[in-house]
């Protein structure tokens, strides 16, 4: 095999400096670039620069839920989110307001219990819907790259594309409900540019929507790409939709034609001949609902996806994925799909994760599909950002 003939492979080999001050970190050499729900990455040899909220954990990035009322006397004002005491603080007599209340991903409810000195006791609700996906009013974050896509990552060394390409990505809070995105990219013969926004909805849901176009040799086409993600009780509601028309390409698109994948690759790589397409999906259509057991610490859910690849018949699977903890540091995972198309594609995975001392991770696994069962076993440490 080709693995084989290989005695070293070359993966990433990658300079960066992190800006603390700015939160800005620059990268030369292997990288992959930024983007937003609705482009696709790639893998770049270059410089970029990219805003890194991650040096800075204690960050709160999406805006927190806010509440204000008015005192007649000095008051002591507790904070509750879904049930459980997050915040305390006492209010001098007159109008108040307390920001960046702390709140749970998702949908809930903040009690605010405010109680003066007689023991009098007053509580209001307020529901709110925090998201990742929004960025607090005045917070930036973007990603600006250009260099050579890389090609047959993990299988070749050193290929390189010789044309270069760039994209650069901003998002920005607008305010409280309402974050702005635009995205675009350039290469040769391709120019591609699109916008979006994420807004939050009536305290219940955050819903996506975005445009994007491009002109290259092979036309002119664009995308239109659409999320939701929400909360019904103890079920969570995720959905997407992605549809290209006309002759929609972008970097990723290109870079695949400048590097045709060989057929020795396809088994290497694993991929399937019938779904692999240089040119963007023609659709993805999909919906995921997942929720905790009320008698079991497992967590279940469900996926619903539809793909249509260029000039190919859709692909409908349907995943179904059970985890739990076990013991103490350790979890199981089990999932299956089906092709609801071809009743004989199917497969399954069924592992366990470990957490050790030193910030080591273990696992095992056993996978099977078309016939093809396999099993694998790995042990990690991941390179601390830290001197030694």
């Amino acid at each position: 095999t080709l693995a084989d003939e290989t005695e070293t492979l070359r993966l990433d080999t990658t300079y960066t400096f992190s800006d603390e001050d700015d939160l800005v970190r620059w990268r030369a050499g292997d990288f992959i670039s930024g983007g937003t729900a609705w482009s696709r990455p790639v893998r770049l040899g270059g410089v970029q620069v990219q805003r890194a909220f991650s040096m800075q954990p204690n960050l709160v990035k999406s805006p927190l839920p806010a509440v204000s009322g008015s005192a007649a006397v000095p008051t002591a004002v507790d904070v509750y989110i879904n049930g459980v005491k997050s915040f305390s603080k006492d209010v001098a007599a007159g109008p108040y307001q307390i920001d960046n209340i702390p709140a749970v991903t998702g949908a809930g409810v903040a009690q605010v219990v405010t109680r003066d000195a007689s023991g009098r006791e007053t509580v209001q609700s307020v529901s709110f819907y925090n998201s990742p996906q929004l960025l607090k009013p005045g917070l930036l974050d973007f990603s600006m790259e250009t260099g050579f896509s890389r090609a047959f990552y993990g299988i070749e060394s050193n290929a390189y594309s010789d044309d270069i390409v760039a994209s650069g990505t901003l998002r920005a809070g607008i305010n409280d409900w309402l974050t702005g995105e635009v995205h675009g990219e350039v290469g040769e013969k391709l120019l591609n540019g699109g916008a979006g926004v994420v807004a939050r909805v009536f305290d219940r849901a955050v819903v996506s929507a975005a445009l994007s176009g491009s002109s290259s040799d092979e036309g002119s086409g664009a995308q239109l790409y659409g999320s939701f993600e929400t909360k019904i009780g103890p079920v969570s509601i995720n959905g997407r939709s992605q549809h290209a028309l006309g002759d929609y390409e972008d970097i990723a698109s290109l870079t695949a034609r400048e590097n045709p994948i060989r057929p020795d690759f396809v088994g290497i790589l694993g991929i399937s001949t019938g779904l692999f397409s240089y040119a963007p999906p023609r659709a993805i259509d999909s919906v995921t609902l997942s929720t905790p057991l009320t008698f079991d610490k497992a967590t279940v859910s469900a996926t619903y996806m539809r793909y249509e690849a260029d000039d190919d018949d859709p692909t409908e699977i349907v995943t179904a994925t059970y985890s739990r903890p076990i013991l103490e540091r350790a979890s199981l995972l089990a999932t299956g799909y089906v092709d609801l198309n071809e009743s004989n594609n199917s497969g399954f995975y069924l592992g366990v994760s470990m957490s050790l001392d030193g910030n080591v991770s273990v696992s095992s696994g056993l996978s099977g599909r078309d016939g093809d069962d396999g099993a694998q076993i790995s042990a990690s440490k991941p390179v601390e950002q830290k001197p030694g």
